[in-house]
């Protein structure tokens, strides 16, 4: 027999080894090997020398040790010949006393069986809706309103001119002089609104020219209700306070209101003295088929000024230096017109512009403080200007204070 481990012969049958080894045995490992008594071995040598005979035998089990080996081998006791019901009972007892911890163990470990998965059935896709065919979009019906039919002239047109210092021709073809500095009406109205800025120039000696004219009012209002103002001098030209028609020749339209503004050198002469000199003409056209044209002047020596020539119909409650425009040149002289109006220009209320010039001096110089020399002058070459040879105060003011030009002007009237 060969065992791992180290073997040794011990009394009644038991066995040790240790270790990694062989053990030699006459028989079997595990049962005893049958000799012949007398040392005989049935059917084959002779065991340790005995010398061979014949008699009974009993079987006996030897163990030979030959040799260390690796590893234990416990002992393990092998019950003798008269101990095999013991040994039963011995290995029966372990087993009736950890029956009923098997029990137990068999009876309350219970398997856990997990529920089965359910799956949810695949949600039905939904079914597409069908692509509508293109259709064009139909426009929503286009509403123009129709342009405001221009209104016709409200009666006769007239003319009014203001020139030189200044002097004015009404509507209703009246002569009326004004000669204060300030800004006054040239057309008031229930609805047209224009003033004239006056003021002296360098040649005039202290006489008023027209430097500005200012146009505003109901008729100019826009559509969302905003007042609108147009002002020109011989220098410049604003619409709501922004420069216009900076160039020359040159043009510039609003459309709401209607209004178009051109500068060019085309242009009635407006003031005796002027023809053959270039012109530098301002065209306006307004609502209610309204014109005005305007002659700038800039002479070297003379400085600047502007002449107006205004071209409308007869407005409500209309009156100011044009005069009243009501067909009687009688009530339109110089004292009744600024009887009406006033005699310190327009109300701060109204203004077109944007500061007011104070009013202090009267509307016309007085002769009387025209130098004798002077004074003599005037008569004279008024006299020679006049058509009946006579001068006119007038004249002789215009000249004393003017310039024997003025005269020139006073005749042709």
């Amino acid at each position: 027999m060969a065992a791992f481990g180290s073997a040794y012969a011990v009394p009644g049958g038991a066995m040790m080894a240790s270790g990694r080894g062989r053990v030699g045995a006459m028989g079997s490992a595990m049962g005893p090997s049958p000799l012949l008594q007398g040392g005989a071995y049935a059917g084959g040598a002779p065991v340790g020398g005995a010398p061979a005979g014949r008699g009974d035998f009993i079987p006996t089990t030897v163990y030979r040790y030959v040799g260390a080996g690796a590893g234990s081998i416990a002992a393990v006791p092998i019950p003798g010949p008269g101990c095999s019901c013991w040994w039963s009972l011995c290995l029966l007892l372990p087993l009736l006393l950890l029956w009923p911890l098997l029990d137990q163990t068999t009876t309350t470990t219970s398997t856990t069986t997990r529920p089965p998965v359910t799956t949810p059935p695949p949600r039905p896709e939904p079914t597409p809706r069908p692509t509508p065919a293109p259709t064009e979009e139909t426009p929503a019906p286009t509403t123009t309103t129709p342009p405001a039919p221009t209104p016709p002239p409200q009666g006769p047109q007239g003319e009014c001119l203001i020139y030189g210092d200044p002097h004015v021709i009404t509507f209703d073809g009246s002569r009326a002089s004004f000669y204060s500095a300030g800004e006054y009406w040239a057309v008031k109205s229930d609805t047209v609104w224009m003033q004239g800025r006056y003021a002296p120039t360098v040649v005039t000696n202290g006489l008023s020219v027209m430097k500005e004219i200012a146009i505003g009012g109901p008729f100019l209002k826009s559509k969302d209700g905003r007042d609108n103002i147009l002002r020109v001098s011989a220098l410049s030209a604003t619409w709501n306070g922004v420069p216009i028609i900076p160039g020359f020749p040159d043009r510039w339209d609003s459309q709401d209101p209607p209004v178009q503004v051109v500068t060019d050198s085309s242009g009635q002469i407006l003031q005796n003295g002027r023809a053959g000199k270039d012109m530098h003409v301002v065209h306006v056209t307004l609502p209610l088929f309204i014109t005005v044209q305007i002659n700038r002047w800039n002479e070297p020596g003379e400085g600047d000024y502007i002449n107006a020539r205004i071209v409308m119909s007869k407005q409500p409650n209309q009156d100011g230096h044009c005069g009243n425009f009501n067909g009687n040149g009688a009530d339109d002289t110089r004292p009744l017109i600024r009887s009406r109006i006033g005699t310190n220009g327009v109300d701060p209320a109204q203004l077109l512009y944007r500061t007011k010039t104070p009013v202090h001096a009267p509307n016309r110089p007085d002769l009387n403080n025209c130098p004798t020399v002077k004074a003599d002058h005037a008569r004279k070459v008024c006299e020679e200007k006049s058509a009946n040879g006579l001068a006119s105060e007038e004249c002789m003011i215009d000249v004393c204070f003017g310039g024997d030009a003025f005269a020139d002007h006073d005749a042709d009237m």
